[in-house]
């Protein structure tokens, strides 16, 4: 195992315990980042292994992780799960 897989799981491993499991469906995730970028100012950037969407702004990032094996997401902190909530409740089309 590579120095970076080990980054990498030890990474997952503290989101795991961290983070909340399955908020975030896997199709809304790009509504979910438009929403973020357009509405609320924060901006993308470039995602790279498990992460499926990753903003900054503000001197915080905010990432949405994608667990293949248990096939579901995962938010990094309490301020993703906030605005996820404020964008299910009063933005969401559906």
């Amino acid at each position: 195992m590579s120095s970076q897989e080990k980054r990498r799981e030890r990474r997952w491993d503290r989101i795991e315990r961290e983070g909340w499991l399955g908020l975030v469906p896997l199709r809304d995730i790009y509504d979910f980042e438009l929403f973020l970028v357009h509405n609320r100012g924060w901006h993308s950037a470039v995602t790279s292994g498990l992460e499926i969407l990753h903003v900054y702004g503000y001197g915080k990032e905010l990432i949405v992780s994608w667990n293949p094996v248990k096939r579901r997401t995962k938010l990094n902190c309490r301020r993703l799960m906030a605005l996820w909530h404020a964008y299910d409740t009063f933005y969401r089309k559906g």
